[in-house]
């Protein structure tokens, strides 16, 4: 047994969607991998499953009623034993009931006695104007602005035969997300204290176009940036993403995406962005291309001939010489750009394998000339691994001195970047 099972209680509350039947998948998943799971069943719920079929799964008592005889403490008690609590599927009712702090049946009385020092994860599953009313965002976002995590849900067909947004996640994304969260070294809930930070994030890799067929780029895949966007969204904050059109992953729909291709285009979206909107804290993790193309010349002939960079396709039969230009550095012109003079910059710094000393000279370089106030390392080795196997520094100063913190996988890095955004 891994010591992420030993002795982990997770708490489900089911309510009432046809969607259950995915989570009796899951939790039949966490009791194979040897966790604790209790469960609470509204009664919605008990129309779509039964529940000896969660006390067979479970091994476990089924909590159905609040003033049931014997249990009137199971609301406290369920909580302050559970190491995660899980909601899913979570309807609209849920929702906009514990949004307003309605504590009526055992479901919704758990929510209150919530003591906000453990994950507590909403997995919503809904109709499409369900999840698009006015009243179900406003509890969502309501939500999120006192640390619940609200996770997003699919695409596609809804059992009404509709389709859209509101479809439960597949039970293999919920478990993802449930050991996600509990991996998280030491868990502090998202707060904020007035209106939600406001965050710019750039990701993946420019192509600086050779011709209509060749191009300059490089190996960012740009899959940090998306995981990252998407796990902030989860956590509260307003993401506006700005990804290479070389990364086609799915996003939260909670997510605003613009696309680009070449460094000048990034660099264009960047100050349509900052100038026009406040923005609290740009994340810069996009691989932006050093150089592009100045000219090129024909090497075939007695003298270089210059190729027009506006034909469609060189010929391959030619030798050819390319003149690269330096590209401006993006990263140093963002404070400029943003209409808010008190953004705080996240820079990311890609390595190969190195000392730690050349590792802090970079990064002191990097606070020297770009004006951020925190610097991300990661090494070029490392991105082979799983996502979250993958180790990450996190850079500041203080007194002019380098402290670093690591952190594990990028749900760490995001859990660790929403700390330092809310002052945690």
């Amino acid at each position: 047994m891994s010591t992420l099972q030993k002795n982990k209680n997770i708490l489900f509350i089911l309510t009432g969607s046809i969607a259950c039947y995915k989570v009796v998948q899951v939790i039949s998943s966490l009791v194979k991998e040897n966790f604790n799971v209790e469960c609470v069943m509204t009664s919605g719920a008990q129309n779509f499953i039964g529940i000896s079929t969660l006390e067979g799964i479970t091994g476990n008592k089924i909590y159905l009623d609040l003033y049931e005889s014997g249990y009137a403490m199971a609301h406290i008690s369920l909580v302050r034993r559970a190491d995660l609590i899980v909601v899913a599927p979570a309807t609209a009712n849920y929702i906009n009931k514990i949004a307003q702090g309605v504590g009526d049946d055992l479901a919704s009385t758990l929510f209150l006695a919530y003591d906000f020092k453990k994950p507590f994860l909403i997995f919503p599953a809904m109709n499409v104007a369900m999840f698009e009313h006015p009243l179900t965002k406003e509890a969502i976002v309501k939500l999120k602005k006192i640390g619940i995590c609200i996770l997003d849900t699919a695409q596609g067909s809804l059992a009404c035969g509709e389709e859209g947004y509101g479809r439960l996640l597949e039970p293999e994304e919920i478990l993802r997300k449930i050991k996600e969260h509990l991996n998280l070294k030491e868990f502090q809930p998202i707060k904020f204290h007035g209106d939600a930070c406001r965050i710019l994030i750039t990701g993946g890799g420019t192509v600086e176009k050779i011709d209509s067929v060749r191009s300059i780029t490089n190996s960012s895949s740009g899959n940090t940036a998306v995981d990252l966007a998407n796990s902030l969204s989860e956590r509260g904050f307003l993401v506006t993403l700005l990804l290479s059109e070389q990364n086609q992953r799915k996003l939260s729909s909670q997510v605003s995406v613009r696309r680009f291709l070449s460094s000048s285009d990034l660099d264009s979206l960047c100050l349509k962005e900052l100038s026009v909107k406040h923005y609290d804290f740009v994340i810069h993790a996009a691989a932006v291309s050093d150089f592009s193309v100045k000219e090129i010349q024909i090497n075939d002939s007695a003298e270089a001939i210059k190729y027009d960079l506006n034909k469609l396709k060189m010929s391959s039969e030619s030798e050819i010489t390319l003149i690269l230009k330096k590209n401006k550095k993006i990263i140093s012109d963002l404070k400029n750009y943003s209409l808010n003079q008190n953004v705080k910059i996240i820079a990311f710094k890609l390595m190969p394998k190195s000392s730690q000393i050349d590792i802090e000279t970079a990064v002191r370089k990097v606070f020297n000339h770009s004006g951020v106030s925190f610097v991300v390392h990661n090494s070029v080795e490392d991105l082979v691994a799983q996502k979250d196997s993958r180790k990450f520094s996190i850079y500041s100063t203080n007194k002019g001195n380098i402290e670093s913190q690591q952190v594990d996988g990028v749900s760490g890095l995001a859990h660790q970047i929403s700390m330092l955004m809310v002052g945690g």
